[in-house]
């Protein structure tokens, strides 16, 4: 039992990230022993490998806009771990979060008795969530997926309906080296019966897709073309009706398309959610850290490659002729080397730098295999303290950080 919330939270953060047998054996039996809370509340479930939080916005909005009050379970965090649970967009409280973990501490005990191993940290965050939102009643809660879909510690739900935001090169040790392998992991939250959406649209992925579809004989929607016109806030058209959004650039343009279909789909599954309330939650929704601005910094949390082209788009489109400096912080375990190049053809100066975290890419491992002519090292608090147009790119710890000392700056 933990009387403080930063026991509590040091415990549940020290437990080992994933488990030692990458299946979900350990979670179908933690949620048989909890009496399958997962099972007690109508979910959505969110994959892909970019887009998925953009894409958990927009539709817990659209959701709280019609009135249905809305669980999220997302990860990681950007400024607190409560972040990770949320009803109507508000992390759940100290007090209630602390209760939680001292349940979810208890639980582990009793698993590792009965069962003979422990479970791991995301699958306990992943029960936790499920607890949480079965004791606050939810009406709905959107579940983002942690790594791939298939063997993902949240895929025992059985969702009213599903999203595949995107597929592209990432967590390759665990997924696969092909686009085709990696495919494979996220089509994995695909169930029988169950509708769902694809705003996939890379056309050798789509027999994948197509033949998942009619195996599981689960109706797929996949997303339509929309245009994409450059604006503050960002207007677009998308299947004859017109939306605005306050989060910026084409893919989050193709992320708000899989909310609107997954919306749709939700009313054929007896949900009530009227066109003005899609409306309102698309322009209601905001996500830190994706080409967000504060005083001269945007920050954004591009972690693979996929992410840095769709951000370079972004600055093609809104700052195309404007001299930036680019900030880049990356965990070792992604290709930083190509992201490092694509970044370091846009600046007019770079600055590399790092978290303390044991999988962080030291900042001057980087400065050494660095071309640029103005490339340095920084700390994070030296890059706060910056004044002119910066880009803060990279790993979601790094644009964690980074965000906090921004904003305490610009309070002062």
């Amino acid at each position: 039992m933990f009387n403080s919330l930063n026991d509590a939270q040091a415990w549940i953060e020290s437990v080992q990230k994933f488990g030692p047998k990458y299946d979900l054996v350990r979670m179908e039996n933690a949620a048989e022993m909890l009496g399958h809370p997962e099972r007690k509340v109508p979910m959505v479930h969110v994959a892909g490998t970019n887009g998925k939080g953009s894409t958990v916005a927009f539709i817990s909005h659209i959701l709280m806009e019609a009135g249905y009050q809305t669980g999220m379970y997302i990860s990681p965090y950007i400024e607190s771990f409560n972040e990770r649970f949320m009803i109507n967009h508000v992390p759940v409280d100290d007090a209630t979060l602390l209760s939680l973990i001292n349940q979810m501490h208890a639980f582990s005990e009793t698993y590792q008795r009965t069962h003979g191993e422990h479970l791991s940290f995301f699958e306990l965050t992943t029960l936790l969530a499920f607890v949480y939102f079965n004791q606050a009643q939810v009406d709905v809660a959107v579940i983002e997926v942690g790594i791939g879909g298939r063997l993902d510690a949240t895929n025992i739900i059985t969702p009213e309906v599903a999203i595949i935001t995107s597929i592209g090169y990432d967590h390759m040790a665990i997924l696969g080296d092909t686009l085709d392998a990696i495919a494979k992991e996220k089509l994995g939250v695909v169930k029988p019966g169950i509708p769902w959406v694809s705003g996939v649209k890379d056309a050798s992925l789509q027999p994948l897709f197509d033949e998942k579809a009619a195996q599981k004989n689960a109706p797929l929607v996949k997303t339509k073309a929309s245009r994409f016109i450059p604006s503050m806030p960002q207007g677009f058209e998308y299947d004859g009706e017109s939306y605005t959004l306050h989060l910026l650039g084409a893919h989050q343009i193709e992320n708000a398309a899989c909310a609107i279909e997954a919306a749709r789909l939700l009313n054929q599954r007896g949900f009530t959610i009227p066109q003005s309330a899609i409306e309102k939650g698309l322009n209601q929704a905001f996500w830190p850290g994706r080409f967000e601005q504060i005083g001269p910094f945007i920050l954004d949390g591009a972690h693979n490659k996929n992410g840095i082209d769709r951000l370079l788009e972004s600055l093609e489109a809104y700052h195309q002729d404007q001299p930036l400096t680019i900030v880049f912080g990356v965990m070792a375990d992604k290709d930083s080397e190509a992201m490092q190049a694509r970044l370091e053809a846009r600046a007019a100066r770079m600055i590399f730098t790092h978290v303390d975290h044991p999988r962080a890419l030291d900042a001057n491992e980087m400065l050494k295999r660095s071309t640029h002519p103005q490339a340095s090292v920084m700390t994070l608090e030296e890059v706060a303290g910056l004044d002119e147009p910066t880009l803060i790119a990279g790993s979601l710890y790094v644009i964690s950080a980074m965000r906090r000392l921004i904003k305490e700056r610009f309070r002062a």
